[in-house]
């Protein structure tokens, strides 16, 4: 009668040899990248040849499909996001230059579209450009930054300076806006502030008029601001802190020129920040000037693009002058290294250590410091999620801390064969034992070392 024990010791064997085929393979890539400068040996050579697929068991199946999975939600699935991150400040669209090019013909356009009858009146006015009006940012403080709401304190001065008469509204008669607005510009203008709260922009001096009535305006402001903060690389991050000045007449009633002011950051530090330079006009500068249309999407999308839509000449104006300037701040990287990095760093170094240990009596040790690590490490995650607003991708510092676990998890699985109850006492097991540490020990290597610093390049 058929043996039944035989048949399944038969099948186990049969298994266990194509394991071991399998941790030979991997063990000879390893190998194989420690000689890819030297001609590929004899023997290797014919290894490669006759490589074929092996049957796999359950657990590397499941390593296989936990890689693929941490590959997709890593790495495909972010880059899914730059575009939304890229487009913050799409509706700030850069086109005075292109807004201003033939201005009077398409202020006559838009008058024959609402007063068409008006045109032909014997006291009708064609519609001139504007003169420059001149404004200035002056930045006098910048302080406290909210990590959480992402916004910073600045405080400064606004100038503005002009003719009431550069003021010129393509309608045929001024609005109650445009009154105010040549009797006072500022006044109507309005702070991109992020709060309601602790804000202030009032006049700090009474209306300076000259003789041939020149003005001159000047306000001052201090609040919190929008910080436009990208987190990829956190905690060696940048951000960008941005005035905005919105003018809400008609872009072409007006031509606003920016002046030069004084920008210049008062503080050593800023919070974790220091001040940096910004890019712009093909430099690095302190602060830089902008001056942007914002649409008031009165119409249709169509009807900014289509030539032919019946709305095009009156879309063609719909815009408003956004003046404004910017600059850039990043953390301070001795700071951030000693406080997120430098943690991680030290319990990577008990695991290395704790992998060292060979005798009996210090096993238990070797198994319990990978757990021990990996919840220190999850704690030490979660208390610095608590410090940044929610994102929808992953920061550098979390892709770390993912290779942490996975060093960790390494170890332990490491620590578990060292104790050699999955081997027998053959000459064969034995060495496919000493190859398994050595394979895992490589990949420890290279993902605590190389992987980071490849992970904060790209």
């Amino acid at each position: 009668m058929f043996n039944y024990q035989i048949l399944v010791n038969l099948r186990f064997s049969r298994n266990k040899k194509k394991i071991f085929k399998f941790i030979n393979l991997i063990y000879e890539f390893f190998k194989l990248l420690l000689i890819f400068l030297k001609p590929f040996p004899h023997k290797l050579k014919n290894k490669l040849k006759k490589l074929r697929r092996f049957r796999l068991t359950s657990f590397i199946f499941l390593l296989i499909s936990s890689l693929i999975l941490i590959f997709v939600f890593n790495i495909i699935y972010p880059l899914k996001y730059i575009e939304n991150e890229v487009a913050i400040n799409r509706r700030y669209e850069i086109i005075n230059n292109e807004f201003t090019e033939n201005i009077e013909n398409n202020v006559e356009k838009f008058r024959k579209e609402i007063f068409e009858e008006s045109l032909f009146d014997e006291n009708y006015k064609k519609w001139e450009k504007p003169l420059p009006s001149y404004f200035t940012f002056e930045i006098q403080d910048v302080t406290r930054i909210d990590e959480q709401r992402s916004t910073i304190r600045i405080k400064g001065i606004i100038t503005a300076e002009y003719y009431p008469e550069s003021i010129r509204t393509p309608y045929l008669t001024d609005g109650e806006i445009t009154k105010k607005a040549k009797n006072d510009i500022l006044s109507i203008a309005d702070l991109n502030f992020a709060s309601t709260e602790e804000r202030r922009f009032e006049k700090i001096a009474e209306l300076n008029v000259d003789e041939d009535g020149y003005r001159r305006s000047k306000y001052s402001f201090e609040g919190e601001f929008p910080l436009e903060r990208d987190l990829r690389k956190f905690p060696f991050d940048k951000a960008k802190w941005r005035l905005r000045l919105t003018l809400p007449i008609n872009a072409s009633a007006i031509d606003p020129y920016l002046e030069d002011g004084s920008f210049e950051y008062n503080r050593p530090f800023i919070n974790a920040y220091v001040g940096s330079y910004a890019k712009c006009y093909g430099g690095r500068y302190v602060a830089c000037l902008t001056n942007e249309l914002i649409s008031n999407n009165s119409y249709s999308p169509e009807a900014y693009i289509d030539e032919t839509h019946e709305k095009f000449n009156l879309a063609k104006l719909d815009f408003n002058h956004v003046i404004g300037v910017f600059g850039q701040i990043e953390r301070s990287i001795p700071s951030s290294f000693a406080r997120y990095v430098l943690p991680i760093i030290f319990a990577l170094l008990v695991l290395s250590l704790t992998d060292q240990l060979s005798s009996e009596e210090s096993w238990e040790i070797k198994v319990a410091i990978p757990p021990t690590v990996l919840l220190t490490l999850i704690f030490m995650q979660n208390t610095y999620h608590s410090q940044i607003p929610q994102l929808a991708y992953l920061t550098w510092l979390d892709k770390l801390y993912l290779i942490a676990y996975l060093s960790s998890t390494l170890m332990l699985i490491n620590a578990v064969i060292s104790k050699g109850d999955w081997f027998s006492s053959d000459l064969v097991d034995k060495y496919v034992k000493l190859k398994l540490n050595y394979i895992i020990r490589s990949f420890f290597v290279f993902i605590i070392i190389i992987l980071p610093i490849f992970l904060l390049l790209i």
